[in-house]
């Protein structure tokens, strides 16, 4: 041990031993704390859907909040590709495209659902359930039911109130994070604080290979 030191120090100089040793510490202080360097992930958009339950035939249901249809899996594949390409085109994030891919498949199933108001008539329309006296406000029952149209008001919602998504994508928030945060934000339900848990647990479900990596990470 002490001839290879004694081989080390002329070779580096003391000063670069030291540098050497510190660089060393950080690298063991970063792995313990779970702070890892990024590394950029490439992400098959089709192939995660086709292996996804989206890639699934929907049963028609029925409940308290409203209609699902009966929506065959081509379908569904379209229209959870419809999302991931108008979010794209509007220059944002991957990430935050397949966040609210996750908010569209928890609200609708990907479907042209409708939703319940207190009266029993449909209020809420679409991928992501666009309410009439919300997001939808102004629109048509068959403009809201349009899987693009539907998508590019959404895409309005978020550059309005998105900037929570900016901020979290930036600092390096995992695509589940950024799904609950999408919930709470834009999607905005009566529990809005539990839509963080559900919605980030809901992207797991859904993409379990990618939800917790670092969204600022994935690149298509």
């Amino acid at each position: 041990m002490g001839e290879c030191m004694n081989f080390v120090v002329p070779a580096l100089g003391v000063a670069g031993l030291v540098a050497l040793v510190f660089s060393s510490q950080k690298a063991t202080a970063k792995a313990k704390s779970g702070v890892l360097s990024s590394t950029p992930v490439r992400v098959d958009t089709s192939e995660l859907i086709k292996k996804s339950s989206i890639n699934r035939n929907q049963p028609k249901s029925e409940n308290s909040k409203g209609l699902v249809p009966k929506t065959s899996a081509n379908v569904r594949v379209r229209n959870a590709n419809i999302v991931l390409r108008e979010f794209d085109a509007a220059g944002i994030p991957l990430a935050i495209g397949l966040a609210a891919l996750v908010n569209a498949c928890y609200e609708s199933r990907l479907t042209a659902a409708l939703g319940d108001s207190s009266s029993g008539k449909p209020a809420s329309f679409g991928l992501f359930q666009l309410n009439i006296y919300g997001a939808g406000r102004g629109m048509s029952a068959e403009e809201m039911l349009d899987p693009k149209t539907n998508t590019k008001r959404i895409i309005e919602d978020y550059n309005k109130n998105g900037q929570p998504l900016v901020d979290a994508y930036k600092a390096g928030s995992s695509v589940a994070t950024l799904s609950g945060l999408f919930g709470k934000y834009i999607e905005r339900p009566s529990d809005r604080e539990g839509a963080l848990t559900k919605r980030a647990n809901y992207a797991r479900q859904l993409f379990p290979t990618i939800a917790d990596l670092p969204g600022k990470d994935l690149y298509e």
